[in-house]
């Protein structure tokens, strides 16, 4: 059963708490540097200088690929993919030889894009209105073709700066699992109430729900 689960806190701490190999893929939009505060100690984006700013990003990111699982992309040696009604050959080259990553071409290759056209390099996607007290949220339309192709059925999905929650709102659509992580509780709320989670803990530091 796929499940949501929201944890409140800086994420510099909650992703060490997140298993190790027990993530599918990660799709996120995190703070920019200088622009908007979110109104916590601790946040990420008012750094003194844009190196800072950038360490920081670097080392959240650097604790982000640990959780990932082994074997969510197939990898595999030379030789073909089919998909949107097309043959094409794959190859991907690294310091052990050929190697295919199957899995996630295959899944980009299912997309439905628009006019039939395989997803390209430069997306148009626009914006949708939030009535809530985020400043921003991402268009379910940028994160749907992400978890497709980089979440296997039964995967996990990791979004570090979560918001109001849209990318659990579409791994659950989709019927993948969500983790969550929110430095600001009334956002945290804010997705809770978006996607019908519960407080798990007596602190409102773990909420969840199974989808």
């Amino acid at each position: 059963m796929a499940m949501t689960l929201i944890l409140v806190g800086d994420v510099r701490d909650r992703l060490r708490q997140i298993p190790t190999e027990s993530i599918s893929c990660v799709v996120t939009s995190p703070p920019y540097f200088g622009l908007r505060d979110y109104g916590c100690d601790g946040q990420i984006g008012l750094e003194a200088t844009p190196d800072e700013y950038v360490t920081e990003m670097v080392a959240v990111f650097r604790e982000v690929r640990r959780p990932y699982a082994p074997g969510q992309v197939d990898k595999r040696g030379d030789g073909h993919a089919r998909g949107g009604g097309t043959l094409r050959k794959i190859k991907k080259q690294d310091e052990t030889g050929n190697r295919q990553y199957t899995g996630f071409n295959e899944r980009w290759d299912a997309i439905d894009a628009p006019l039939t056209r395989q997803p390209r390099s430069v997306w148009s996607i626009a914006t949708r209105p939030f009535k809530g007290a985020h400043f921003a949220t991402f268009p379910p339309d940028l994160i749907r073709p992400c978890i497709k192709a980089g979440c296997v059925e039964g995967g996990t999905v990791l979004d570090p700066f979560f918001g109001a929650g849209t990318t659990g709102l579409v791994a659950a659509e989709l019927g993948r699992s969500c983790t969550g992580i929110e430095l600001n509780p009334a956002y945290a709320l804010i997705a809770a109430e978006r996607l019908g989670c519960h407080v798990l803990t007596p602190d409102n530091a773990i909420l969840g729900r199974p989808t």
